[in-house]
């Protein structure tokens, strides 16, 4: 439903942040995920000095950190 309501507003560019899914770009017209990582590691860079992140399970630090290993 909220995929359909997104469409009918007819934006050139849809940007998600932590889609949890790959059903959500695959539903949303010119959906651009931009990956937790990435978000996070311009987030630190405007910041400017040193951060501590906390996640509250293993899968968010993985999406977090970009490490498939933890």
């Amino acid at each position: 439903m909220y995929a359909n309501i997104i469409n009918a507003l007819g934006f050139k560019k849809v940007f998600v942040l932590d889609a949890h899914s790959e059903v959500t770009p695959a539903l949303v017209d010119y959906c651009e995920v931009i990956p937790n990582y990435e978000f996070i590691s311009e987030t630190i860079k405007c910041i400017g000095k040193p951060v501590v992140l906390v996640s509250p399970d293993g899968g968010a630090l993985k999406r977090s950190t970009n490490c498939r290993s933890i």
